[in-house]
């Protein structure tokens, strides 16, 4: 029996998902083409960036709250490399901004408009793609 090749992909189907080129929040188009990947696997990514960042925002200003920097720090760096990921664009920029203050918080701790700045952002990405669950 003939073993079929694993690497010639699937004809697509008719009924293929279609996302939208962007989102609030969300660069699709432009990330599909970085990544060079297909809307089922991105659409698939998104849906695991949202279950993985339910609690997220509480954790964030838990730990900014408990003035607990290092966990802050620790947050702020893996929203950073996950929403630059997935083309959250300002998302990453807030989380970056935060993630550098909190490297210095020892000394001057990051304000409180940086915890705002972040949770605006995640709220918009997490319900764009929720958007997408139809």
């Amino acid at each position: 029996a003939e073993i079929p090749a694993l690497d010639k992909p699937e004809a697509p189907d008719v009924k293929a998902l279609s996302l939208p080129k962007t989102l609030p929040g969300l660069n699709i188009h432009d990330t599909l083409k970085a990544l060079n990947i297909g809307q089922d696997v991105f659409h698939r990514i998104l849906l695991g960036f949202l279950e993985n960042n339910q609690a997220t925002l509480a954790e964030i200003k838990t730990a900014w709250d408990e003035m607990d920097w290092e966990t802050l720090h620790h947050l702020s760096h893996s929203l950073k490399g996950s929403a630059g990921n997935i083309g959250a664009e300002a998302l990453h920029e807030a989380a970056i901004d935060l993630e550098v203050a909190c490297t210095a918080a020892t000394v001057v701790p990051p304000p409180v408009e940086m915890i705002n700045q972040v949770a605006s952002a995640l709220h918009q990405v997490l319900e764009s793609i929720r958007s997408l669950q139809g």
